[in-house]
Formats: C-alpha cells, structure tokens, sequence
C-alpha cells in the first residue's frame, strides 16, 4: 500500500490502492514482505484482530 493513502482511507473507498502488478509501486513494502514476510502476516492479522479493512 502506497504510503500516501493510510488504511483507513483506502477501507472508506472500497477500492485497492494498488493495480495486482503493482507490487514494486510501494518499494519499503515490496521488500519488507519478500525478506520480512512474518512483520506482514503480524500486520495483516492486527487489523483482521481489530475488524478493520
């Protein structure tokens, strides 16, 4: 998720924030997933935990 757009804006528009090749738009993500994949997952089920979008 590009760094301009926080979650709770991208929850409110229902749209993705991302194109599905996009994934090197958002470069710090792109690498934190590749080499960190388990800080993503822990994101990713913090706000699944909290009901959020």
């Amino acid at each position: 998720m590009p760094s301009s757009n926080p979650p709770s804006q991208c929850a409110t528009t229902g749209q993705w924030s991302t194109g599905l090749c996009d994934c090197t738009s958002d470069a710090s993500n792109c690498c934190r997933t590749i080499f960190c994949p388990c800080v993503t997952f822990g994101r990713i089920a913090e706000i699944v935990d909290k009901g959020t979008t």
